[in-house]
């Protein structure tokens, strides 16, 4: 075997080493992250603990409560404070105990500047008195009727009870959610 073999082999021999240690220490290969890093991994369930998501550069905001009993606005959620935002869903729910009722009345969703107050009105629904029923009332426009659904930063959309008799009593429970696009 001459020289020029054995250089050969020896070469071969070394870039066999250095591929295999190379390929066993190059770790997961993952997208690349915001920040220059490889992201790696899913989320682990179906829950994710985050008030919002970015897909795609769209950041999507979630809200929910549950109802306060014994006013008559009893959910307020706050949109983004961040940036303006645009409403594009809200809906509330009020679930009555088998011995209590929702009494007549309307069942109404605004936007405000400030907590608990009553501006600009988005949606509403006229309730009939009932027991062991839910009520709906969302912003999804049916009529064709344009309602402004932009939120400037922080404002608050706010559920409105109201009845001839009284506020939303305490036999009654239920919740509100809103979902906020930041544009």
């Amino acid at each position: 075997m001459e020289l020029k073999d054995k250089v050969v082999i020896g070469v071969l021999a070394l870039a066999l080493v250095l591929g295999t240690v190379g390929f066993f220490n190059a770790g997961p290969q993952g997208i690349p992250g915001l920040d220059g890093k490889d992201a790696v991994g899913a989320f682990a369930g179906p829950e994710i603990s985050s008030p919002f998501l970015i897909v795609n550069g769209v950041e999507t905001h979630y809200r929910y409560s549950a109802l306060s009993s014994g006013t008559d606005t009893p959910c307020n959620l706050r949109a983004p404070i961040q940036a303006t935002s645009t409403l594009a869903f809200a809906s509330a729910r009020i679930d009555t105990e088998s011995d209590s009722a929702v009494q007549a009345g309307k069942l109404e969703l605004y936007s405000s500047l400030t907590s608990g107050a009553t501006t600009t009105l988005l949606a509403a629904i006229e309730t009939v008195a009932a027991s062991g029923v839910e009520l709906i009332a969302t912003t999804t426009v049916t009529t064709g009727a344009e309602i402004n659904m932009i939120f400037s930063p922080g404002e608050y959309l706010v559920l409105d009870y109201s009845s001839a008799t009284s506020s939303l009593g305490t036999g009654n429970r239920g919740a509100c959610v809103a979902e906020f696009i930041v544009i």
